[in-house]
């Protein structure tokens, strides 16, 4: 499957119930509501965790955003970027997490897993935008 692109968040995993559950853009709850409209965008080698420029966003805002070390890309705020690699005919994306665990160092290079049309990073699911 072709990483290479943007990517919609569609579901977040459901730990009481299994599977991943559908975010609202439009739900009362905040982080909800902001998870449902983030992206990623994937390109050779970083993931970019992306949020939209909103009509109601000011230029100052904008700007002082941009002032703040946040890049635009594609008409989104860009929040963090992560390294990704091929490796092996697999793409893995870095968690971060460092440290070890009894003594032995943790692996922070995690898969792309796919699931048809969908691409899964640990507790989140995304489809093509």
């Amino acid at each position: 499957m072709e990483i290479k692109g943007t990517w919609k968040i569609d579901g977040m995993l459901d730990f009481l119930n299994g599977g991943y559950r559908k975010l609202d853009p439009a739900s009362e709850d905040e982080s909800e509501a902001m998870f449902a409209k983030a992206v990623i965008i994937i390109n050779d080698t970083e993931m970019l965790t992306c949020l939209p420029i909103t009509e109601d966003m000011s230029p100052e805002q904008i700007e002082q955003a941009k002032e703040e070390g946040m890049a635009i890309v594609d008409g989104y705020l860009v929040q963090s970027s992560e390294p990704i690699k091929f490796e092996d005919g697999k793409w893995f994306y870095n968690t971060g997490i460092q440290g070890d665990i009894m003594g032995e160092e943790i692996n922070p290079w995690s898969e792309f897993e796919f699931d048809g049309e969908y691409l899964c990073t640990g507790m989140l699911r995304f489809r093509r935008a």
